[in-house]
């Protein structure tokens, strides 16, 4: 990482990847940020459907704990996701 830091609270991926494939290789990139003590919490962002949000939760060797996504009236997004 080249933040100047060697210590992050949160670290969120933003975004999908094209594939799955794809996503487990940043994903797991992260996780071992988390082993390593870099990074105290990881969590996902723009992750718009309910069951690609549960499939990378339940395939997630460390869970994310943080999901950012527009939580706001006018665009009625996330329902399911705000109800888990």
């Amino acid at each position: 990482m080249n933040l100047q830091t060697d210590y992050i609270d949160s670290w969120l991926m933003h975004g999908q990847e094209n594939s799955w494939d794809d996503h487990w290789k940043v994903y797991r990139t992260m996780e071992e940020a988390v082993d390593e003590g870099k990074v105290k919490q990881l969590g996902i962002s723009n992750f718009y459907r309910l069951e690609d949000v549960v499939w990378a939760y339940d395939n997630a060797r460390i869970k994310f704990k943080v999901i950012q996504n527009r939580f706001y009236a006018d665009a009625g997004h996330d329902v399911k996701i705000r109800a888990l």
